[in-house]
């Protein structure tokens, strides 16, 4: 009787994990009529998201952490340190001439068919044309400028005077890679403008003379950008692991899941929907979905607009973003320890300053550093962020994706273009009469705020803040990122493919 009992509970347990799956992954409830709806579809596309849609679905949260440093009244903020990743961009070159080569002879089949299109989609087809140029490769786009001045906006209304050039010294730090250095130069453009616009909101003479004189005491400010190694630390580890005979690899687990059924289904669902029998058939069915999504992620974050959304429905978008979610956490997070140990000279650079600063009776400073979402996945994994031990668990590719909807892993919500993480150091003195200070840490990614590292407070006092970090003192990637070759363990002995991100 007891065994009847617990196989029945077996099986029950069985039969509905098979039916949450299958409802999970469903890529048969979506008819809709895309350009009708254009403006309320699912838009979280990984590490292709952008930052205005980042903000959205964080929403709330970040009005109320930012409210909470209104709680520091009697503390005078004296540091601030930023790693971002650089605005909306261009796909690479690659992935240009992929696209100019299969979207086209993709769309002529879709005109031809029609699919399961309404005639607003397939009109949208019609009068679709790719617009990008291997030129183009890499590039910020006009909305990646548009994103980062409102970015740089909303942080000097936030910290007033660490962004002030008149209050704070702002060092800017960037990589040898040209989205970086644009995306600093907007920034920067950002701060200037802010002071223009303040200056006009606030003068009783809104005149175009009174303008322009406040924007005169500002326009010429231009720090000096430095090219920094330190925010390219996963470039130099490759480097080293390749010239130690490390080899690269994907995990298991992502090729598992491009390769499964899910992805084949997913991909014979798009087919259906666009109509599409001939078109790329030399392609995988994980690549013919790769392409699309290129086209859909890329145009939407640059163009605002484009067709090749709707070839999508929302399960399909959370699929494709689940792989990606999955990449990101074992490629360049915590599916290899390496990750998290690679970052050290970041994090020992950002200890240092803080250190410093807390030590020095100097002008405010500032550091603001633009470099890629490769170096920011691997300084998350450091300091201990979005950690989540299921994404470590093998499990088959149904299964993962269906009992990770409530991940923490989300590269939406963590690394979309523009992502910011922003750590302010406060200070204040002990007692009226005392000549000795006390510190304090707030950390915030994308506006949300963290705690690092298991901090007993999310104000951290400094000195338990850099107790965490005492381990990345001894910093060299010469000997960190040496492969271990005796591992056989994929997770630790191969290192992540450097994103182009």
């Amino acid at each position: 009787m007891m065994r009847r009992n617990v196989a029945l509970f077996i099986l029950t347990l069985l039969y509905f994990t098979i039916e949450r799956c299958l409802n999970c992954a469903n890529f048969n409830l979506t008819t809709r009529c895309y350009t009708k709806v254009r403006n309320n579809v699912y838009r979280l596309y990984a590490t292709k998201t952008t930052f205005t849609e980042n903000q959205l679905n964080l929403g709330d949260k970040i009005e109320l952490d930012y409210h909470r440093l209104k709680e520091l009244k009697d503390w005078k903020p004296i540091m601030l340190y930023v790693v971002a990743r650089h605005a909306i961009r261009f796909p690479d070159r690659e992935d240009i001439e992929e696209m100019s080569q299969y979207l086209p002879q993709i769309r002529d089949e879709i005109l031809k068919n029609r699919g399961e299109l309404c005639d607003d989609d397939v009109k949208a087809f019609e009068n679709w044309r790719f617009q990008m140029t291997p030129d183009d490769d890499n590039n910020v786009c006009e909305r990646g400028r548009e994103e980062t001045i409102l970015t740089a906006f909303n942080l000097r209304k936030i910290f007033k005077k660490l962004l002030n050039p008149r209050e704070a010294k702002i060092s800017i730090g960037v990589t040898e890679k040209t989205r970086t250095s644009q995306t600093a130069d907007t920034f920067i453009t950002g701060l200037r403008l802010y002071d223009k616009v303040k200056n006009i909101i606030d003068s009783d003479d809104s005149s175009e003379e009174s303008s322009d004189k406040a924007w005169r005491k500002h326009s010429h400010w231009m720090p000096k950008k430095e090219a920094k190694d330190i925010l390219r630390f996963h470039a130099k580890c490759k480097k080293v692991y390749k010239q130690n005979g490390g080899k690269l690899e994907k995990p298991k687990a992502v090729i598992e899941l491009r390769n499964s059924d899910l992805v084949s289904s997913l991909g014979k669902r798009v087919k259906e929907r666009l109509g599409i029998a001939t078109a790329g058939k030399n392609l995988s069915d994980y690549q013919f979905v790769e392409v699309i999504a290129k086209a859909c992620r890329f145009e939407y974050a640059c163009q605002v607009d484009t067709p090749w959304c709707s070839a999508f429905g929302e399960p399909e978008l959370k699929v494709l973003e689940y792989i990606e979610d999955l990449e990101d956490f074992l490629d360049d997070a915590y599916g290899r320890k390496l990750n998290g140990d690679m970052a050290c000279p970041l994090v020992k650079d950002l200890t240092t300053k803080l250190r410093n600063a807390a030590m020095s009776n100097s002008k405010r400073q500032s550091f603001l550093y633009f470099t890629h979402a490769g170096a920011l996945k691997r300084f998350y994994t450091t300091l201990h962020l979005f950690a989540d031990n299921d994404m470590l668990v093998d499990k088959s590719p149904e299964n993962g994706y269906c009992s990770r909807e409530n991940r923490k892993w989300r590269s939406s919500l963590n690394a979309p273009f523009g992502a910011n993480f922003v750590i302010a150091l406060y200070e204040k003195k002990k007692s009226r009469k005392s000549r000795q200070k006390e510190h304090i840490v707030v950390a915030f990614v994308n506006g949300k705020s963290e705690i690092i590292r298991k901090c007993s407070s999310k104000f951290c006092p400094l000195e338990e803040f850099l107790s965490k970090f005492a381990d990345s003192e001894n910093c060299d990637l010469n000997q960190i990122c040496k492969p271990n070759i005796h591992n056989t363990n994929n997770t630790e002995s191969s290192v992540p493919i450097e994103d182009n991100m």
